[in-house]
């Protein structure tokens, strides 16, 4: 059970092991949870379960890319064409309100059968 807490951003950077920089970067892109302004201050949070949330997903996406470029690597060893299969596993990426989807692979599957 994930209790939730609110987190400042150098627990949040450590969680992610990422620099400032590219932090922002996610940021400004959506690509990670909005921090959450308390009425108490100018101080940035950000929610524990959402963050927990965001990590599984890139987790999750990492294991999909992962299959997919395993299978196609079999199917290259045994003869089978990778162009013949169409790829249609997609990357979640969660976004503030909105969820969006993303094409994985699909440009690597079709430069591993040429």
């Amino acid at each position: 059970m994930n209790h939730r807490r609110l987190l400042r951003r150098p627990e949040v950077l450590r969680l992610l092991n990422c620099g400032n920089t590219k932090f922002h970067e996610m940021q400004k892109a959506g690509l990670f949870p909005a921090p959450i302004l308390l009425p108490c201050g100018r101080t940035k949070y950000w929610d524990s379960v959402e963050v927990d949330a965001w990590l599984q997903a890139q987790i999750d996406a990492s294991r999909v890319e992962i299959s997919i470029a395993a299978s196609t690597g079999l199917n290259a060893l045994f003869g089978r064409s990778a162009a013949s299969k169409q790829v249609t596993e997609r990357r979640v990426l969660p976004m503030v309100g909105s969820v969006r989807s993303v094409p994985v692979l699909k440009n690597v599957v079709h430069s591993m059968a040429r």
